[in-house]
């Protein structure tokens, strides 16, 4: 039998799933619930490093608990580096249409790719959608805008670190998760510096 209650729970429990909020006794895993929790750690090419701390210094997000500081250095050409995190369970977009977290750089002004992955892998420069500043702010980016992942479900959240984007750095992280939000999304923010928007189209005039 279909209820109010029933259909308004069944929403609320599918707004938000927390991929990590960093507080785990065991840093090497994400907050996934069952059947996660997934592994996380770094990628680095030959001469490209990233390092991950937990913190609970000035640098968190809040009063308690820790945020993720992520160092990275890839000042020799050619380099990249980066942080990844697993679902041991993949993660249907049908019931989860953003990917949010919150961020913060050392120095204000650091660039990277935000990246989701299946069976292949998508990467938007974060430049498209914020700046990063020495503050923390939240950015929520429509899974839409990585047009290019083959199936309904999500198995990796990476964040990449490259030279030709930015040398070397600093940033901080907290709360990764999927949600489920308005259907707003960017479709151009005319910064690629080429005929291509952000969901991977042309554009062109007509007269």
């Amino acid at each position: 039998v279909w209820s109010a209650a029933a259909h308004f729970q069944l929403n609320v429990t599918r707004a938000t799933i927390t991929v990590d909020d960093f507080n785990d006794t065991d840093f090497g895993y994400n907050s996934l619930p069952p059947p996660g929790p997934g592994p996380l750690g770094v990628f680095e090419t030959a001469e490209g490093t990233c390092a991950l701390t937990h913190i609970n210094d000035a640098n968190r997000l809040g009063d308690s608990g820790y945020s993720l500081k992520i160092d990275y250095n890839v000042s020799v050409p050619g380099q990249n580096s980066g942080y990844y995190t697993s679902m041991m369970h993949v993660v249907p977009v049908a019931a989860y249409n953003t990917i949010s977290f919150y961020v913060k750089g050392a120095s204000g002004g650091e660039v990277f790719e935000v990246g989701l992955q299946n069976s292949v892998e998508k990467k938007i420069n974060i430049t498209h959608f914020t700046t990063i500043t020495t503050n923390w702010q939240k950015v929520s980016l429509p899974i839409a805008l990585f047009n290019t992942l083959t199936s309904d479900d999500i198995n990796n959240f990476s964040l990449t670190f490259a030279e030709g984007m930015d040398p070397s750095g600093t940033i901080f992280i907290d709360d990764v998760r999927f949600e489920q939000k308005g259907s707003n999304a960017k479709i151009d923010s005319f910064n690629l510096g080429s005929m291509i928007n952000i969901l991977g189209g042309m554009y062109y005039v007509y007269e």
